[in-house]
């Protein structure tokens, strides 16, 4: 497991979770959580080659912003939190990449996609 994503890391996420207080939770992210969801985030993207993306600094952000959420989904119970949110992490990227091409394939006009069809349908 990552020296940056400890049992700490798993202690301030259950911390976390229990906390009622919104400014305590805030500072329990900020000062014990947020920095292994940056490390791990920047990870993925060398690991998985994702630097390649358009605008990567606004999607890594948009990536802690969408781990920040599923906080609550986590169990300790069921494993450590490093598996469980790298696994996030991973699976975010890969559908972005997903929406990417969809929207990608859904802006090119009519007749290029026809051409496409065709020429992909041609012997080599």
């Amino acid at each position: 497991v990552a020296n940056y994503f400890d049992e700490n890391v798993d202690k301030a996420i259950v911390d976390f979770q229990n906390e009622v207080d919104l400014q305590k939770r805030k500072e329990i992210f900020n000062s014990r959580i947020l920095t292994a969801f940056e490390k791990l985030v920047e990870n993925q993207i060398f690991v998985y080659e994702f630097k390649s993306l358009e605008n990567i600094e606004i999607l890594e952000k948009d990536c802690i912003s969408y781990l920040f959420e599923c906080l609550f989904k986590f169990k300790s119970a069921k494993g450590r939190s490093f598996s469980y949110f790298n696994q996030i992490c991973k699976n975010w990227f890969l559908q972005e990449i997903k929406n990417r091409k969809k929207r990608i394939q859904q802006n090119i006009p009519i007749n290029k996609k026809s051409m496409i069809l065709v020429t992909e349908s041609m012997p080599h």
